[in-house]
C-alpha cells in the first residue's frame, strides 16, 4: 500500500499514516462486487474475490501501542514507514507493527481496541483506531453502496455482556466508508466454509482470540449459537501468569512453528507446558458448554445421522490442535453422535472466506 505521511494535526482530529497490510493471495483482474471483514480481537481480515475466482485477503493485528507525543516522535516517524495514528497529539503505532514492537521490547504495553470479542470499554481511543484499521483493509467501495459483510460474535453465555453495541458501532464505521454493511455471526461464517459438503448440517466452532463461537446447524438453519470468553487470549494471559512472561511473548511462542500440542511435556520448556495446559482447559470448557446448552435448550434438532464438528480461527492453528480436541471430546459424554472432527482449510482466513460467500450472494 502507498504510505502517506501525516501532517501536523489540528487539535482533537485523528490523523494517521495508512497501515501496511499483508496480502495472502494476489488478486486477479475484474474484482467482483462484495467484500467481507472478520473483526477479530486479535486480527482484522478482509476478503474479496475476482471474476477468475481468486480470493485475496488483507490482515492486520488489532493492536496499538503508545510511543509519545507528536512533538517528541514526529521527526523519527518521518524517517520510517511505521503505521501510526495521532490522536490529541498522542501518537500510537497500530496494527502488526505494534505487535512486533511489543514482542521485541518486553516492557511495552500492547493495547487492544477490542477485548473478549467486542470493543474494549477501557480504551478511550478504541473507536478511532478501529476505524483507521478497518479503512486500511477495506479501502474504497468498488461501486456505490457495495455490500460488505462483517463478522460479529454471538452473545457470550459466561458473562452478562451483549454484542448489540459492538455490532452497531462496527456497522456505522463500515457504512461511513460508503458500504452497505451486513452482519454475520462468526460461527455461521465458519459453517459456510466447513460444512458445505454436509448440506450445512453439523457443528462449527471458531476459536478466536477473544472468544470461542459455536453454531449447531441443520440444513443451514441455526439451532444453537453462542460464545464463551475463554479462548486464545485466555490461554496467553494465564500461561504468561504461570511463567512470569509478558503476554506478547507467550503469544509469539504459541504462534511459532516450534510449538506443538502433541509434544511430550517431559521434554519441553515450561512455557510450552503452560500453553498446552490452558489449551486443554479452553477446549474442554467449550465442549462442556455446548453439551449443556444442547441438552437444556428447546427446539434442538434430533440428528438421524452422526454429524461433523469443524473447527477454525487463529487459536486452532497450533500443531496438533484437532488431535487434542478429539482427545478431550472422548473424555466427555456428548449428547450428539459425532462422525468426524475436522480443521477447516486455512483456519485463520476461513471466517472471512465464509462471510465473503454471503457478500457475493447479496450482490447477485
Amino acid at each position: 500500500m502507498k504510505v502517506i505521511m501525516s501532517k501536523t494535526p489540528r487539535a482533537n482530529l485523528p490523523t494517521c499514516r495508512k497501515t501496511k497490510v499483508k496480502k495472502k493471495l494476489e488478486i486477479g483482474d475484474n474484482i467482483m462486487a462484495g467484500k467481507s471483514i472478520d473483526i477479530g480481537t486479535g486480527n482484522l481480515i478482509s476478503a474479496q474475490q475476482s471474476k477468475d475466482e481468486k480470493i485475496s485477503y488483507k490482515i492486520e493485528r488489532n493492536a496499538f501501542i503508545y510511543i509519545g507525543s507528536w512533538d517528541q516522535v514526529k521527526n523519527k516517524l518521518r524517517r520510517t514507514n511505521i503505521p501510526y495514528v495521532n490522536l490529541d497529539d498522542k501518537v500510537y503505532i497500530v496494527g502488526t507493527s505494534a505487535y512486533d514492537y511489543a514482542n521485541i521490547f518486553g516492557d511495552v504495553e500492547l493495547r487492544r481496541p477490542m477485548a473478549l470479542g467486542m470493543l474494549n470499554p477501557k480504551e478511550k481511543y478504541a473507536l478511532p483506531i478501529m476505524r483507521e484499521l478497518i479503512k486500511s483493509l477495506l479501502g474504497a467501495p468498488a461501486k456505490e453502496k457495495e455490500t460488505c459483510v462483517y463478522v460479529i460474535p454471538s452473545d457470550p453465555v459466561d458473562t452478562d455482556e451483549h454484542t448489540v453495541y459492538h455490532e452497531d458501532v462496527v456497522k456505522s464505521i463500515i457504512e461511513s466508508l460508503g458500504y452497505t454493511a451486513r452482519p454475520i455471526r462468526e460461527s455461521v461464517a465458519l459453517a459456510y466454509t466447513g460444512l458445505v459438503d454436509e448440506n450445512l448440517t453439523g457443528c462449527a466452532i471458531s476459536f478466536g482470540s477473544g472468544m470461542a463461537n459455536v453454531s449447531i446447524m441443520f440444513q443451514g438453519l441455526e439451532a444453537l449459537n453462542f460464545s464463551v470468553t475463554k479462548s486464545g487470549d485466555y490461554i496467553d494471559q494465564h500461561a504468561a501468569t504461570e511463567t512470569d512472561k509478558p503476554v506478547p511473548q507467550m503469544t509469539a511462542i504459541k504462534e511459532s512453528p516450534d510449538f506443538s500440542l502433541k509434544a511430550n511435556i517431559n521434554n519441553i520448556p515450561r512455557e510450552h507446558i503452560a500453553l498446552i495446559s490452558y489449551y486443554r482447559f479452553v477446549i474442554k470448557n467449550i465442549l462442556i458448554q455446548t453439551a449443556h446448552l444442547f441438552n437444556s435448550s428447546k427446539g434442538m434438532p434430533s440428528f438421524k445421522e452422526p454429524i461433523k464438528i469443524v473447527c477454525g480461527g487463529g487459536t486452532s492453528l497450533a500443531d496438533g490442535f484437532i488431535e487434542l480436541f478429539k482427545e478431550e471430546f472422548e473424555k466427555l459424554e456428548f449428547p450428539i453422535k459425532i462422525k468426524a472432527f475436522e480443521l477447516v482449510d486455512d483456519p485463520l482466513y476461513a471466517i472471512a472466506r465464509g462471510a465473503l460467500s454471503e457478500a457475493l450472494l447479496q450482490e447477485e
